[in-house]
């Protein structure tokens, strides 16, 4: 418990600072939250591309995509396709723009992209875009 306080610490001091290089006093896992973390903090995409670890980086990239509303984004999270499906029906809902949704092309993610129209559609609130599954 005091080692996670510790290191909260560490991560809230870091943002404070604007400085990731404090990051680095941490062990290599909280090292890899600790960037995420400022990456997401600070909308910055070139800390996301540091951290090493596919969970927090993934998480990074999500959460700036959907923070800024660009889908673009999403083709960066690598890990985690459903992570990925999700960062598109996201902004696509939030955009109320169902063609984001053709982003999803992997074999298999017919069900993710269906679910991505779904939500947009129901977000423009256009039900002939009904039409589309």
């Amino acid at each position: 418990m005091i080692e996670s306080i510790q290191q909260e610490c560490y991560i809230n001091y870091a943002i404070k600072k604007k400085d990731p290089s404090i990051c680095n006093e941490l062990n290599s896992q909280t090292k890899e939250s600790c960037l995420a973390k400022l990456g997401m903090f600070f909308q910055d995409i070139t800390l996301c591309k540091s951290v090493k670890d596919p969970r927090f980086k993934d998480e990074c990239f999500y959460n700036i995509s959907v923070s800024k509303a660009d889908y673009t984004l999403c083709k960066e999270i690598m890990r985690y396709e459903e992570k990925k499906y999700l960062c598109y029906t996201e902004i696509a809902k939030r955009k109320k723009d169902p063609s984001i949704c053709a982003e999803i092309i992997e074999e298999g993610s017919t069900f993710y992209k269906d679910q991505c129209i779904n939500g947009a559609t129901i977000a423009k609130q256009d039900p002939t875009l009904c039409a589309k599954f």
